[in-house]
Order: C-alpha cells, then sequence, then structure tokens
C-alpha cells in the first residue's frame, strides 16, 4: 500500500534557502522510556566538568581540593548503556513497526552512552531493516514561475531538478529508518511498497541573496 504524502508551498519565501543552498530536514528520536541513569549522568558530567576546569587553572587547584568524578560517570553510563541495550532488546522481539523504531533508538543511545557496546551497532542495523520505509521522491510540480526573476538568473538554480535532488539529498540523512529514493531509482531498483512524496510549488518568492 501506498501512502501519498503532499506538500504545497505558498508564498514561500526561502530567504534561508538562498543563503545557505540547502533545504534542511531534521528528525526527532522515537520516544522511548527515560531512566534514572541518564539523569545521574548528566549530574555527574557537570561535576566532572567543574573538576576539570578546577585542575586547569593553578590558582583555584592550590585553594580548592576538587574531587574527580571521572569513575561514577563512566560507571553510570555503562550503567545507562546496559539498560538501553535491554529495553532496545525487548522491543526488537515485539511486531511492529514502532517497536522496530522504538528498538532503534534504544540501541541508539546505547551507543551514544558507550561506543561499541556489545552488539548494539549489529542490533540497530536489524532495527533498521524491520523499521525502514521506501519512499519515492516525484519530480517537483513548479508551478511558481521563479524564473520570472527580478534579478537576473540566478534563480534558475532553484529549478525543480534542484528541490527534487535537495530533498533526495537532505531526506536520505540516515537518521531516520528510511530509504529515499528518486522515480527513476525506484524504477532500476524495482522498489515496492513505498511512500510516495508529490511537491507542488506555487507563488513561490525567491529573494535577492544576500552577499
Amino acid at each position: 500500500m501506498k501512502t501519498l504524502v503532499t506538500c504545497f508551498v505558498l508564498l514561500f519565501p526561502l530567504l534561508v534557502l538562498a543563503q545557505t543552498d540547502s533545504v534542511s530536514v531534521n528528525y526527532s528520536e522515537e520516544k522511548v522510556e527515560s531512566f534514572e541513569k541518564t539523569t545521574l549522568i548528566d549530574e555527574y558530567e557537570k561535576l566532572q566538568d567543574a573538576y576539570n576546569a578546577i585542575m586547569n587553572q593553578p590558582a583555584a587547584f592550590k585553594k580548592v581540593n576538587p574531587e574527580s568524578f571521572s569513575v561514577q560517570l563512566t560507571e553510570t553510563k555503562d550503567a545507562a548503556a546496559e539498560e538501553y541495550y535491554q529495553s532496545g532488546i525487548s522491543y526488537l522481539a515485539k511486531e511492529g513497526r514502532d517497536n522496530a523504531k522504538k528498538a532503534y533508538t534504544a540501541f541508539r543511545r546505547t551507543s551514544r552512552y558507550v561506543s561499541g557496546y556489545k552488539d548494539a551497532s549489529r542490533k540497530m542495523e536489524d532495527a533498521f531493516e524491520k523499521a525502514v520505509v521506501n519512499v519515492v521522491v516525484h519530480p517537483v510540480d513548479d508551478r511558481s514561475r521563479i524564473f520570472n526573476s527580478s534579478w537576473g538568473n540566478y534563480g534558475s538554480r532553484y529549478s525543480r531538478e534542484y528541490f527534487e535532488e535537495s530533498l533526495i539529498r537532505d531526506l536520505d540523512n540516515k537518521n531516520y529508518p528510511a530509504r529515499i529514493y528518486s522515480v527513476e531509482d525506484a524504477w532500476r531498483e524495482k522498489v515496492k511498497d513505498s511512500w510516495e512524496v508529490l511537491l507542488t510549488l506555487r507563488n513561490l518568492n525567491i529573494p535577492y541573496p544576500i552577499t
């Protein structure tokens, strides 16, 4: 089954786009339970930062006998990594894409606290494969007449092809379980069961670029 995603851009200024030449697409992590250890990590990191700041200032070090919390910080990160690892295992054993996405997030947090923890990286790949969707980005339907620009040919770089290529590039950022294809790539690789992105641009206003 295909899910149709239609986007209409109305009077979109694209000021940021004109300056950065990029379409920014960000994703938030799937919500999973938080553990007490993550709060402790924040506290220990602040204490350790204070310790490091004092140790880097000889004058302060002579007047204060600071305590290092590096051992507690390491132990707490290990404990948090194990908690998220076990949470990921639990989600991965359940059916459904939502659980696979939560497993992916849990294993990702495991690796965030302890790099290379057990087989979290491989488990994250397993969760990714169970959660992944194929997304086909169709050519942009440009009805904005952006070439009628009052400031010359600079606007020609913002063509239908430009928006399509930028959208594919920025969506395909590996921060979310999805594979992004152009129509041609999807046809060549025989992609099935995909979501589709249909983007229509209307009354698009691109301001003069700031240099």
